[in-house]
Protein backbone atom coordinates (compact mmCIF):
# COMPACT_ATOMS: atom_id res chain seq x y z
CA UNK A 1 0.00 0.00 0.00
CA UNK A 2 1.06 3.37 -0.78
CA UNK A 3 0.47 6.80 0.46
CA UNK A 4 0.84 9.77 -1.50
CA UNK A 5 1.67 13.25 0.50
CA UNK A 6 2.03 16.47 -0.61
CA UNK A 7 3.66 19.63 0.84
CA UNK A 8 3.58 23.25 -0.33
CA UNK A 9 5.56 25.68 1.33
CA UNK A 10 3.76 28.88 1.83
CA UNK A 11 6.71 30.93 3.11
CA UNK A 12 10.43 30.78 3.28
CA UNK A 13 10.14 28.92 6.83
CA UNK A 14 7.71 26.35 5.10
CA UNK A 15 10.62 25.80 2.65
CA UNK A 16 13.10 25.60 5.70
CA UNK A 17 10.71 22.84 7.08
CA UNK A 18 10.55 20.70 3.98
CA UNK A 19 14.38 20.79 4.11
CA UNK A 20 15.08 19.81 7.08
CA UNK A 21 12.48 17.06 7.02
CA UNK A 22 13.93 15.86 3.52
CA UNK A 23 17.74 15.96 5.46
CA UNK A 24 16.18 13.70 9.00
CA UNK A 25 14.39 11.24 6.78
CA UNK A 26 16.63 11.43 3.72
CA UNK A 27 12.93 11.06 1.81
CA UNK A 28 13.16 13.08 -1.59
CA UNK A 29 10.25 14.19 -3.58
CA UNK A 30 9.12 12.35 -6.68
CA UNK A 31 7.52 14.97 -8.22
CA UNK A 32 7.80 18.67 -7.98
CA UNK A 33 5.10 20.86 -9.63
CA UNK A 34 5.41 24.36 -10.96
CA UNK A 35 4.33 25.49 -7.59
CA UNK A 36 6.62 24.12 -5.62
CA UNK A 37 4.32 21.50 -4.28
CA UNK A 38 6.43 18.73 -3.56
CA UNK A 39 5.30 14.99 -4.01
CA UNK A 40 6.28 11.71 -1.77
CA UNK A 41 5.04 8.31 -2.42
CA UNK A 42 4.90 6.70 1.27
CA UNK A 43 5.08 2.74 1.46
CA UNK A 44 3.23 0.96 4.42
CA UNK A 45 7.02 0.16 5.80
CA UNK A 46 7.74 3.58 5.83
CA UNK A 47 6.93 6.38 8.62
CA UNK A 48 3.21 7.02 6.66
CA UNK A 49 0.89 9.99 6.66
CA UNK A 50 0.58 10.46 10.30
CA UNK A 51 4.40 9.85 10.97
CA UNK A 52 5.06 12.61 8.65
CA UNK A 53 2.74 15.00 11.03
CA UNK A 54 4.75 14.01 14.18
CA UNK A 55 7.85 14.84 12.37
CA UNK A 56 7.09 18.13 11.32
CA UNK A 57 5.49 19.01 14.81
CA UNK A 58 8.94 18.12 16.02
CA UNK A 59 10.93 20.31 13.51
CA UNK A 60 8.29 23.38 14.27
CA UNK A 61 5.29 22.84 16.05
CA UNK A 62 3.73 26.05 13.95
CA UNK A 63 4.68 23.86 10.74
CA UNK A 64 0.79 24.27 9.37
CA UNK A 65 1.69 28.10 9.32
CA UNK A 66 4.26 28.05 6.96
CA UNK A 67 3.01 24.58 4.56
CA UNK A 68 0.19 23.25 3.77
CA UNK A 69 -0.17 19.24 3.90
CA UNK A 70 -2.56 16.91 1.40
CA UNK A 71 -2.82 13.70 1.04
Amino acid sequence: MTAVVQLTALDDRGREIIAELEERTQERPREISEDGTREYYLSAHQVGVDGFDSMLDRIDSDWRDHLTRTT
